[in-house]
């Protein structure tokens, strides 16, 4: 995987800390190594603990926790020089002679009977900005018998690891001011068009399912820092209209795939209260969508592409404008039950779930 790939997936992280598991993935397999963890290592089970294993043992991070962070000899031999400072990269290899680590306990009793002989970790929080998010690094490892880790692998983190820190510190910016959490979704996750809620400035305060699969997807669309970004080079959405405005707005389509966004000023009335009352700093609703030309195009090579009737086109372009069943069958003054037939042959025919996944399958080929 390309180095600016796997930049674009870490960032996907800041949304959605079920990302991690799928990029410790990508970094091991770019990084050459064996097995990984991401780890907070002081962190108790809670709301702030945090821990993902890739090709580990599932106790491995407990067993760190209870016994051996306190007879880590890596750790102690890096702190000693200095070493565990946010963004710095660290290869085990020049911290203790070979002698030494192999004959110690934190070898024998805990790294050999996990398969672990040479380490590098990259440190992406430490004691000083902890109140950005728990303590974290993640470290890589190689089985015995094999290389350790070279200059080269080295550069390899050093690259990614500023998107690894903006990644985490951003999630953790947004999950301390309430925006990330189990509520929000169970208040809005019945949306079933891609909805985005953001501030006056620009801060992403919301995205359901629908609308983080669009961002994910849109290679031109990107939350920096919380901060919804747009274009390439890349600027805040907020930049790119008048925020004074009281009225829609329309950002047309833009290389290298960024859908329409219609953005709609948020009122206070009756119908937004509640909105208000979990997002007080709520200013507009942003509904990713293509133009009426460019959709329809696209949704006539999507269709034959996978083979739709002309009936299943007409649902489909409903839905891709952000309809529901319900809505699409007043629409086209049909009966629900007869959109749902409809929805599900296109599902068949289109190797979709739901409709989240018929969207970005949708997405990615009107952004070929």
């Amino acid at each position: 995987m390309r180095q600016e790939d796997l930049a674009r997936e870490i960032h996907h992280t800041t949304l959605d800390e079920g990302c991690w598991p799928a990029v410790i993935r990508s970094l091991t397999s770019h990084l050459g190594a064996h097995s990984a963890y991401l780890l907070s290592p002081t962190e108790q089970a809670g709301p702030r603990s945090f821990g993902y294993t890739h090709e580990i043992a599932d106790e491995l991070n407990a067993r760190y926790r209870e016994y051996y962070h306190r007879h880590d000899l890596f750790l102690r031999a890096a702190r000693a020089r200095g070493m565990l400072c946010s963004g710095a990269v660290i290869n085990t290899e020049a911290l203790l002679p070979p002698d030494e680590l192999l004959n110690s306990e934190l070898y024998n009793g805990f790294l050999r009977p996990h398969g672990i002989r040479h380490c590098m970790a990259g440190v992406l929080t430490d004691e000083q900005d902890n109140a950005l998010g728990p303590r974290a690094h993640l470290a890589f490892f190689r089985a015995p018998g094999s290389a350790p880790f070279d200059a080269k692998a080295e550069r390899r983190l050093s690259h990614l690891l500023p998107h690894l820190r903006l990644a985490l510190t951003s999630h953790w910016k947004l999950r301390s001011q309430g925006l990330l959490g189990e509520w929000n979704e169970q208040l809005l996750a019945q949306i079933d068009q891609p909805f985005l809620l953001l501030s006056r400035g620009g801060r992403l305060l919301y995205a359901n399912q629908v609308g983080l699969s669009v961002v994910r997807d849109s290679r031109g669309l990107s939350v920096r820092d919380g901060v919804l970004y747009r274009g390439e080079p890349a600027s805040p959405l907020t930049g790119q209209f008048d925020p004074l405005t009281d009225t829609p707005v329309l950002l047309p389509a833009a290389p290298p795939d960024v859908p329409t966004l219609r953005v709609i000023p948020l009122r206070t009335t009756v119908t937004t209260r509640s909105l208000f009352h979990w997002f007080p700093r709520a200013a507009y609703v942003v509904l990713p969508q293509q133009s009426a030309v460019d959709a329809e195009a696209g949704e006539t090579d999507f269709g034959r592409r996978h083979g739709l009737t002309s009936a299943e086109q007409r649902v489909l372009a409903r839905l891709v404008e952000g309809q529901s069943p319900r809505s699409v069958a007043a629409t086209l003054r049909i009966s629900v039950h007869t959109v749902r037939a409809h929805l599900a042959h296109i599902f068949a025919k289109t190797n979709s779930r739901n409709q989240r996944e018929l969207l970005v399958s949708w997405l990615r080929y009107n952004s070929r």
